[in-house]
């Protein structure tokens, strides 16, 4: 569902709610010869004794539809332009968005909350229009991140948000050639993303391997040609 709504010449309000519902998920299940490590009827059926092809198999993998997840989430919006004559404005923006769901990855009725998502981002930005010159930044705030696997308490192992601006400025010599200025990440913020599964003992508790560091500073100098 949306909603939009003027409010004054100048804002402009915002908001998009979603729901979603996935069933038969793919799923990657084992089933191991030795009984006390994990067990799957359905390869058990498959391949009886864990022989495959008359060879016994110490582990059996396939992949099968299995369990359902649950989202819901959305996004609140908010627009603001004010003009100042010809090739003269200002523009700037506020958003606010929200993720959060369930999984049930065994098909048992057990839920997890989901992951491989950062339930909360905040972005923002400033665009100034005026002649030949314009400058724009944008601000973007991830809340918490999860990684795609969980602890014993069936939680799943985070990692910290992080704040980022990005820049550009842009002059326009002529009509159609113009000089530009960008800047990734111009705070140098130390900061690092996901990746798809981490486990403290999996890893030996080696903190480095958690998350995939990102870019620092980096600034760029170029030029753009309108045909």
């Amino acid at each position: 569902a949306s909603y939009q709504s003027t409010l004054s010449a100048n804002f402009n309000f915002s908001i998009n709610i979603y729901q979603t519902k996935l069933t038969n998920l793919l799923q990657l299940v084992s089933n191991y010869r030795d009984p006390s490590r994990p067990q799957n009827d359905e390869i058990k059926a498959r391949y009886p004794g864990n022989i495959y092809k008359g060879w016994p198999v110490d582990q059996i993998e396939i992949r099968t539809n299995l369990g359902e997840q649950r989202n819901v989430g959305g996004t609140t919006r908010l627009d603001y332009l004010q003009g100042f004559g010809e090739n003269r404005k200002l523009t700037a923006y506020l958003a606010f968005s929200h993720v959060d769901g369930k999984v049930d990855t065994n098909g048992d009725g057990k839920e997890l909350d989901i992951g491989l998502v950062s339930p909360t981002m905040v972005r923002a930005g400033v665009e100034l229009q005026w002649g030949a010159w314009s400058l724009s930044t944008r601000y973007t705030h991830v809340g918490t991140q999860r990684f795609g696997s969980y602890d014993p308490s069936g939680n799943p192992y985070t990692l910290d948000g992080y704040g980022n601006i990005n820049l550009h400025v842009l002059w326009d010599v002529r009509p159609n050639f113009g000089v530009f200025l960008d800047g990734t990440n111009v705070t140098d913020a130390k900061y690092k993303n996901i990746n798809h599964e981490w486990d403290p003992q999996a890893a030996a508790g080696l903190v480095e391997y958690k998350g995939i560091p990102q870019d620092p500073r980096r600034i760029g100098v170029g030029v753009q040609v309108r045909f």
